[in-house]
């Protein structure tokens, strides 16, 4: 638990990311770095984080995955790639047991669990079922890549 330090606030996190987004947003007002990328000015609280933003404007890709060489502006994005050559997939959902390789995917696979979502978009050639029309063709040039029926 996560108790804020700040005198007259009760406020408690269970997550250290949560705890820390409260400290900046309500305690740390004003106490801004700002990106000095003309045309940018994007503002950050930690020193740490602008300093990880700024690698979005020197286009540097400084990690490189040791089995295929792409690269990747960041270690945390190459270790999620590094899973599609291992078939590693260390995350879990708690309801359907769904796994996947990224954070990002089980958030939207998490979506699916809240509330009635609206499939209005199908697959012709296998019938599954997706939310967005994107995500059709996605599936289709992944799935079916010469068209055929599974």
């Amino acid at each position: 638990m996560f108790h804020c330090p700040y005198e007259g606030c009760v406020q408690v996190y269970t997550a250290l990311a949560s705890f820390q987004n409260h400290i900046n947003l309500v305690h740390r007002k004003g106490r801004t770095k700002v990106c000095p990328e003309v045309g940018c000015g994007k503002k950050f609280y930690l020193s740490n984080h602008l300093r990880r933003h700024m690698i979005i404007h020197t286009g540097i890709r400084e990690f490189i995955c040791e089995t295929c060489g792409k690269s990747f502006k960041r270690k945390s994005h190459l270790e999620v790639h590094r899973r599609t050559h291992t078939g590693e997939t260390p995350l879990q959902c708690e309801v359907c047991g769904y796994q996947c390789r990224q954070r990002a995917s089980l958030n939207w696979h998490m979506k699916k669990h809240g509330s009635e979502i609206q499939y209005s978009f199908s697959c012709e050639h296998c019938g599954k079922l997706f939310e967005k029309r994107e995500s059709v063709k996605f599936h289709k040039l992944k799935s079916h890549p010469e068209g055929e029926v599974t």
